[in-house]
């Protein structure tokens, strides 16, 4: 027998859409707009090679991401070791001048980062339109096979991401995609920053009983006491985190917890 009034919480990029390629040109476009006179002094000509380069180094990394102001420190990093050495970037190094760009650069800077991050995403959908916005965002290779897996059972889905609304709102009406509740950043932000708490707060505030969380980022899921609220977390491998695409055995999982 099915089980009645099963929750999934689940994340946006990286489980439900693949927003890398899109979410590097914003943050790129975005972190141009504080670095445009350094570049000037430094890149005399074939600046396209150098934003290439740039954002081609970037998605190899965009794992590192969590927070949307993060993307900063991402792209600023890259930036500056191109600048300086032109050297291609090994794995551990990438990750400890990532998390050092995260503690050095001004915390005002990235709050400020954050909302101009937003605004040029809004500014590149003008720009260039729906038909490209969506095609820099394609959904994941997972999502179909559980929409159908689910369709049979009673369930809600509950998106919570540190994406924008309007743009999740955009992509899931485009494609035709409804959920229960979307719950983003601004949200978040008010549970202490942490999405077990959120979670935790609806699972009791709407008496839910079982569901499952999928998050690409193995910092959402670790060190939490899941298995108090009934929640099953499950790392998204085919996401942003360099683990191994697990999405054929989250199927399963998911198929074995709602029978």
């Amino acid at each position: 027998m099915k089980i009645d009034n099963f929750t999934f919480y689940l994340d946006f990029d990286g489980v439900i859409v693949d927003s890398a390629q899109e979410c590097i040109k914003t943050s790129f476009d975005a972190w141009l707009k504080y670095n445009k006179e350094i570049l000037e002094m430094n890149i005399k000509k074939d600046f396209e090679s150098f934003r290439d380069l740039v954002t081609e180094n970037a998605l190899k990394y965009r794992f590192l991401v969590t927070p949307p102001e993060h993307y900063y420190c991402l792209i600023d990093f890259i930036a500056q070791e191109i600048l300086s050495t032109k050297i291609e970037l090994t794995n551990k190094s990438a990750q400890n001048k990532f998390r050092r760009s995260t503690q050095t650069v001004s915390p005002k800077l990235l709050e400020k980062f954050k909302v101009d991050f937003f605004l040029t995403r809004k500014d590149r959908l003008e720009k260039y339109g729906k038909s490209n916005w969506l095609l820099e965002n394609p959904p994941t290779k997972f999502l179909e096979k559980f929409l159908n897996l689910i369709k049979q059972i009673n369930s809600e889905i509950i998106i919570i991401s540190r994406k924008d609304r309007n743009s999740i709102s955009l992509w899931l009406d485009e494609k035709k995609i409804n959920v229960s509740q979307i719950f983003c950043n601004e949200k978040i932000s008010q549970y202490e920053n942490s999405k077990f708490n959120l979670i935790e707060h609806l699972q009791s505030q709407k008496n839910y009983k079982k569901g499952i969380f999928i998050d690409d980022s193995a910092e959402e899921i670790i060190s939490k006491d899941w298995k108090r609220i009934s929640i099953t977390p499950i790392l998204a491998g085919w996401g942003y985190n360099l683990k191994k695409d697990n999405s054929e055995s989250v199927l399963n999982q998911i198929q074995k917890e709602i029978l």
